[in-house]
């Protein structure tokens, strides 16, 4: 292996040599606040003309910044989710000259739109401090989206400042990660601690009385935040959770104030995703495990954030009216920066009861109307989409009319809502009588820490008490547009007519863009919980067993996944395969057994199941044949024979009109064509089957959910 300091010297540029390592129309991320990469910003705005339509996305930067400069335009363009303090005028002039824009996002949403692509990243720059002795870097005192950027990225800059401090948490890069390395040596911006008036003191000493001690909390810089930090001098042992750290955090750290003895999160360890103030804080910083950095969708995701037993939050805000709104992200209709925070959450099970209710019109229920013109309605929620669907003989123009205005027309009496829920509390008690069902919802909450595929799509009793009318207007606001909606139409129809249709239909549906979806922080390969266990009136034992996979690239990447995830399902546990005999002869499986690839966005596992007097004996046969085909390989004829097998069966789906047009819309949201699987079965080779298998059955990934009789002494 080549040494990391011979690929250091290798990978080494003169930052003169910058705009020759980024290609025109790239997309391009830059670290923010006290990280901000100046070196390196300063010369591309002094080489602005040798760019070709490049724009750059950031945080808050950490000095002055020119990039809006009409003179740039055409060459480089200023894109931030929060603007530049302290030059919002030039900046919005350059907004409304067309020469940069504003990026409207949650902080927390950024790496999804950098995962997603919303916001694709081509090139990003970052901004470390000098490797370690083996080779490793830090991000500094920023790590908020800089990861996901990198790992999105084609090229990654790194700028090595021997002044950048060391910071602990999940901030390391290797020299190996790197593209490109521009060495500089100058100090970090500063925010001096700002002089705090008698107004600000008594406001600060005001809310230091409503924090306990032992509280996590969390506050912001400024003159009112450092007022409450002040008046927290004679508090004991707090800790700290917070989108920033500051210089006063420090102060209260060195004074014995904040400790994080207390932390039910990170015990003993206070953590944010950005850390900013003075040069002594810096030093304060540098390799002090004390205080950690974390990436912002971890930071301040709402799940996360909850595990913190008395946290308390500590924000200060631009302006408050008469009725008690609050602004603290304009002046009027004046954008002053960017959103913080976190995203909205909705209650679970909210999109299953939005399914129940869609079918009410003002006029009438939707199914009386489908029964009068011939038509046959149904509808599903599942984890990736819900679906609204009829099949017909007749009067296709007026069933399709129907269907498009239930969708698009919200109408929740409060009455009818309250009636839905208790249908829904006895269909979500049926659930909960399902072992089967059981077994698979287990199983999601042990392999899954933050994904929203560990939640019932139908919710809880509890939770869909939560939903009101507002509620589901809301959520129909936000998902129910347009933009949103993909409407399939499979049979002998004129496509003229159904688009006049939809255009028709749609003419007075909120316009709303496509909206951000937050599936929270990515999840790490390992499995939370690796066994649960849970006893119901069944009469045999029932599990359910997965293997987490990592989320593929959305496009046919993903379609190609599927194949190869069922492909190996089949070769290692199929109704076929050596093992599946060897396991029913046995007894420890019967004709229920099924195993297969299952994926949602930002969410992918191999899973099998049924009934078993041994589900433990099932896994660990199952990893045993894995680590046998991982030694020796499988038949090429027996590929082959699969293959041919699985893709007749996708072809002969085609005759099936509903089956087209679910896998066309399934498809359609995760970026492919359906109609692109012969290709996609064309480029998949035995040897992608077997990297499959060595790679995700292994134990560290597993997890095991098991259902027992009620008689059965076993516990989790």
């Amino acid at each position: 292996m080549t040494d990391w300091k011979e690929l250091y010297q290798q990978k080494l540029i003169p930052v003169e040599d910058i705009a020759k390592v980024i290609p025109p129309h790239s997309h391009c991320s830059l670290s923010d606040g006290a990280a901000d990469p100046r070196a390196i910003t300063r010369e591309i705005e002094k080489r602005y003309a040798e760019f070709t339509d490049v724009s750059f996305m950031q945080g808050p930067p950490g000095e002055r910044i020119e990039m809006f400069d009409p003179r740039m335009e055409g060459h480089i363009r200023y894109e931030p989710f929060v603007g530049p303090v302290g030059q919002y005028k030039d900046y919005w002039q350059g907004i409304h000259a067309g020469i940069s824009d504003y990026l409207p996002s949650y902080f927390s949403s950024i790496e999804r739109l950098i995962r997603d692509g919303h916001y694709p990243i081509d090139v990003a720059i970052l901004s470390l401090s000098e490797p370690n002795e083996q080779g490793y870097c830090t991000m500094g005192v920023s790590c908020s989206y800089q990861r996901t950027a990198m790992r999105s990225a084609k090229i990654v800059i790194g700028q090595i400042n021997k002044q950048m401090p060391r910071i602990f948490g999940e901030t390391s890069v290797h020299v190996s990660e790197l593209d490109y390395i521009i060495e500089v040596d100058e100090p970090l911006p500063v925010i001096p601690n700002s002089s705090i008036g008698d107004a600000e003191r008594q406001i600060g000493e005001y809310c230091a009385s409503l924090i306990e001690d032992g509280a996590t909390i969390q506050a912001g810089i400024g003159k009112l935040p450092n007022a409450v930090l002040d008046a927290l001098s004679t508090k004991k042992d707090l800790g700290v959770h917070s989108e920033l750290f500051t210089s006063k955090m420090m102060d209260l750290a060195e004074a014995g104030v904040i400790t994080a003895a207390k932390k039910t999160l990170h015990n003993g360890i206070n953590i944010a995703t950005v850390l900013e103030g003075t040069k002594e804080l810096y030093d304060w910083a540098d390799d002090n495990p004390f205080v950690q950095l974390y990436p912002v969708e971890y930071v301040n995701n709402p799940t996360v954030i909850a595990k913190n037993e008395n946290l308390i939050s500590i924000n200060s805000c631009i302006e408050v009216d008469l009725f008690g709104q609050v602004a603290a992200e304009s002046f009027g209709h004046k954008q002053a920066t960017g959103a913080g925070g976190h995203p909205c959450r909705t209650p679970d099970g909210v999109a299953h009861y939005l399914e129940h209710k869609m079918f009410d019109l003002p006029e009438d229920n939707a199914m009386n109307l489908f029964a009068a013109h011939g038509g046959y309605p149904n509808a599903f929620t599942g984890y990736a989409m819900t679906a609204y669907y009829f099949d017909c003989t007749e009067q296709f123009a007026e069933n399709l009319r129907i269907l498009l205005r239930m969708v698009l027309t919200p109408w929740f009496p409060a009455e009818s809502v309250e009636k839905e829920r208790g249908i829904i509390a006895q269909e979500i008690r049926m659930y909960e009588d399902s072992a089967d069902s059981r077994a698979y919802e287990d199983l999601f909450g042990a392999m899954f820490a933050h994904h929203p595929i560990r939640v019932p799509i139908a919710g809880t009793v509890e939770s869909i008490g939560e939903i009101t009318p507002q509620v589901l207007q809301d959520c129909h606001a936000a998902f129910y547009a347009p933009a949103n909606l993909m409407l399939c139409v499979t049979g002998d129809v004129d496509p003229a007519l159904v688009e006049e249709i939809a255009h028709a239909e749609s003419a007075n549906a909120h316009a709303e863009p496509v909206p951000v979806r937050d599936y929270g922080p990515a999840e790490a390969m390992t499995c939370p919980t690796k066994r649960t266990v849970r006893h119901m009136e069944i009469a045999m034992p029932t599990f359910c067993l997965g293997f987490k996979c990592e989320p593929p690239a959305r496009g046919l990447e993903s379609m190609r996944r599927e194949i190869i995830g069922d492909l190996a399902a089949e070769i290692l546990v199929g109704e076929s395969s050596a093992l599946y005999t060897r396991l029913y002869d046995e007894g420890l499986i019967n004709s229920d057994f099924s195993a297969g690839y299952e994926s949602v966005r930002d969410a992918c596992l191999f899973s099998a199941g049924g009934d078993s007097r041994d589900p433990d004996a099932v896994l660990r046969a199952i990893l045993d044949e894995a680590q046998r085909l991982s030694r020796e390989s499988f038949d090429r004829a027996l590929f082959d024979r699969l293959i041919r097998s699985s893709l007749g069966r996708r072809t002969r789906d085609l005759d099936s009109f509903e089956s087209v047009c679910y896998r066309m819309c399934a498809y359609h949201f995760d970026g492919v064509d359906y109609f692109s699987f012969p290709e996609a079965y064309a480029s998949v080779t035995p040897e992608d089957v077997l990297q499959f298998i060595r790679q995700v059955i292994r134990p560290e990934r597993a997890a095991l959910s098991i259902i027992l009789p009620n008689e059965s002494e076993e516990s989790a």
